[in-house]
């Protein structure tokens, strides 16, 4: 099973809805002896990415939302309809955002807005 699926299983099965990082780490850790540098929780983000991962073309691996100043994380689940821009946070900027879970590029939010 690949590590987005073990992760989502466990915050499902959990039954709590908000989860700091480190709870997120912890408790799949020691649900699922998985190794803690594996557990990213910002790459299963709708509203974040990073550099080198996904930038919102595959929202069928996203279940998390993060929640900015609280700086938690709320389970949202596989094919959650998510409205909301998705932020970059290695270059700080916008990369496009979910409109009821279909993605749309920063060129085309450009596009649509000229």
């Amino acid at each position: 099973m690949p590590i987005n699926e073990i992760v989502e299983k466990v915050l499902r099965e959990s039954g709590k809805l908000k989860f700091t990082r480190s709870e997120i780490i912890e408790l799949v850790h020691r649900k699922e002896n998985i190794n803690k540098d594996s557990i990213i929780p910002s790459d299963y983000c709708y509203n974040r990415t990073n550099k080198g991962i996904d930038r919102g073309e595959s929202p069928d691996r996203k279940f998390l939302e993060h929640t900015g100043l609280t700086g938690e994380y709320e389970y949202k689940g596989f094919d959650f309809p998510y409205t909301g821009f998705i932020y970059d946070k290695s270059k700080n900027t916008l990369t496009g955002c979910y409109y009821e879970g279909s993605y749309i590029s920063q060129s085309q939010l450009e596009a649509m807005c000229k």
